[in-house]
């Protein structure tokens, strides 16, 4: 009778060891140093998949438990370093299983990509209304005097060829002509030949021109080197 209640204590006692959970501890270092990396990333794996895992202390040490017995992949990882998997880990019921794991330092960057800056379709700190007729479009256009150039502006008309023009629907004399700097109200007579480029100012105009209740022409000549 007492060999049979031993032997019962004996099974039992190997079936409660059995049954307990085992652990892993180990260390993550740098291959090259051998000093520890604090905060490292330790995946335990099976079937390619991550069933746990833990962070490493300040040192480098880490401790995962409980575990199952059985056969796993460990997988060590940390920032700026190669990742590495260790395959074929051993856990046993009951008992600490150790593994150190060194990672190699990865100096490598990801290529960096330059791309131009995005077309900026509206321009939020610009609150003039300008446009621009250069000595090209001058030279290309079939209009022979310089109010049917300003008329081809947005927001321009000129209801008969030789006529006034009209910016926004002023009157004709609301528009002020600026040549080289100096400001005539009238209007004035220039031939096209002579003319490097003209700026069309419809709205938002700048206080160094001043007031005005329909537009201006800014109108740049051409020095003696042009001509």
């Amino acid at each position: 009778m007492k060999k049979i209640l031993l032997f019962v204590c004996a099974f039992m006692a190997m079936a409660t060891v059995s049954a307990q959970p085992g652990e892993l501890r180990g260390r993550i270092t740098d291959a090259t140093t051998g000093g520890g990396l604090p905060y490292a990333n330790v995946a335990i794996m099976k079937s390619g998949a991550i069933i746990t895992g833990a962070s490493a202390d300040s040192l480098g040490y880490y401790r995962i438990k409980p575990l199952e017995a059985g056969t796993y992949t460990v997988r060590g990882s940390y920032v700026l370093y190669k990742a590495t998997e260790v395959n074929g880990v051993s856990v046993s019921s009951g008992r600490i299983a150790y593994l150190d794991i060194s990672l190699d330092n990865d100096n490598t960057l990801p290529p960096v990509v330059i791309k131009p800056p995005p077309p900026r379709l509206i321009e939020k700190d610009e609150t003039i209304t300008m446009h621009v007729i250069d000595q090209v479009q001058i030279e290309l256009a079939a209009a022979p005097e310089l109010r049917a150039l300003v008329a081809r502006a947005p927001g321009v008309v000129q209801p008969r060829d030789n006529g006034p023009i009209y910016i926004r629907g002023s009157r004709p004399d609301a528009t002020q002509y600026i040549v080289n700097g100096v400001r005539s109200r009238d209007g004035v007579e220039l031939p096209r030949g002579s003319i490097a480029g003209i700026e069309v100012l419809t709205g938002g105009i700048p206080a160094s021109f001043g007031d005005a209740t329909g537009g201006f022409v800014v109108i740049t000549t051409k020095s003696y080197r042009q001509n």
